[in-house]
């Protein structure tokens, strides 16, 4: 149906009326709707695309990650303060 001005050069009356409905309206002349009736499209392409959202993880390591050596996190970081 959004496609028909494109490729059948006319306005069906369904999205006229969905359109009128949502108070999304303009003016037109004869003259632009013989040049979309006189200029539809020879060839269509339709692009599909699959997003991926990458986020960082919310914290450095998994909760139930166990350290091959049990406290060298707390050797390793800086003093408070310092």
């Amino acid at each position: 149906m959004f496609l028909d001005p494109l490729v059948h050069g006319v306005w069906p009356p369904e999205l006229l009326a969905l359109l009128e409905q949502h108070q999304v309206t303009w003016e037109t002349s004869e003259e632009d709707l013989a040049v979309i009736r006189e200029h539809t499209v020879d060839e269509l392409g339709i692009n599909l695309y699959y997003p991926h959202r990458v986020k960082a993880p919310s914290r450095a390591w998994h909760p139930h990650t166990r350290s091959i050596r049990p406290g060298i996190m707390s050797r390793l970081s800086c003093p408070a303060g310092g």
